[in-house]
């Protein structure tokens, strides 16, 4: 497996670490994943690929770190947008159901008995710091937050005749006295904007939003296509987005677009009327 994440992940940048962390399948797996094959020092005692090494671990630490500050604040952006937007539909609807005020008579009259005074503010606005705090902590319960991906699995799956612990044997390894989940199988056995719909949306309402835009891009973005943990691009069929022959049919259609709109209907009989032809 790792040889294929080298392959499809030639150069690790900040946004293939945001991806990684984004993905519940892989967040865990982040450093394994983007780090480089060790080479080590030869018999000689030369520590020329011990510094190679060194200097690789130095860049996937930098880009680790640039990834973790490119999700932080790509999930602050989508917290206060969200949070800007419910407080505008809330507002909204205050004032929908709110009287008109202007309608309120003047009364001077000292046998009036007045009760609580309406306020005539706006309540003030969330200060910006407040929502980052929120935001980050949001992101914080996200990346300690696991999921039963056996239960996921048997869920999704399309096999009617898979049972819980043919897939505790497919998706779960033993390493040492630690029972792990192995990514690749999850990659293959789980539909993950599926399980952001079905699941993870309730809970983590922003997570999935951020979600949606970068782990559910079409299959043409070269740069998708290099992050398996998109859908199990290197390790499955399964697509997050589309299919293979869809996919296809897009580039077949946009390749041809100006072909296909001579043949529209419209373009069709606007030439009939030029050419003093009739159709029948």
């Amino acid at each position: 497996m790792k040889d294929q994440v080298d392959q499809r992940i030639a150069a690790t940048t900040a946004e293939t670490v945001m991806i990684l962390l984004l993905d519940p399948r892989t967040k865990f797996s982040v450093n394994s994943l983007i780090q480089p094959s060790k080479r080590g020092s030869d018999e000689e005692g030369k520590d020329g690929g011990a510094a190679e090494d060194d200097e690789a671990d130095d860049t996937t630490e930098r880009i680790v770190a640039a990834g973790n500050m490119l999700l932080v604040d790509g999930h602050r952006e989508v917290f206060c947008a969200m949070d800007a937007s419910a407080t505008r539909s809330a507002q909204n609807a205050a004032t929908v159901a709110s009287p008109n005020l202007d309608l309120v008579p003047c009364a001077d009259n000292e046998k009036v008995i007045y009760g609580a005074a309406i306020p005539m503010t706006t309540p003030e606005a969330t200060p910006l710091s407040t929502l980052h705090h929120a935001a980050d902590k949001i992101l914080q319960e996200w990346l300690q937050y696991m999921v039963d991906w056996v239960a996921v699995a048997l869920y999704q799956t399309a096999d009617e005749m898979k049972t819980k612990d043919d897939l505790t044997r497919l998706l779960l390894v033993r390493r040492g006295d630690v029972i792990c989940y192995r990514v690749d199988a999850l990659c293959e056995h789980v539909h993950i904007l599926r399980w952001f719909r079905e699941s993870g949306s309730a809970q983590f309402l922003s997570i999935a939003a951020l979600s949606r835009v970068w782990l559910g891009r079409a299959p043409s973005n070269a740069f998708q296509e290099r992050v398996f943990s998109t859908g199990g691009v290197v390790m499955s069929s399964l697509r997050t987005s589309t299919d293979n022959h869809r996919a296809e049919m897009q580039v077949v259609l946009k390749h041809n677009r100006k072909e296909i709109r001579l043949t529209a209907p419209e373009h069709l009989n606007f030439k009939c009327k030029l050419t003093g032809t009739f159709k029948f």
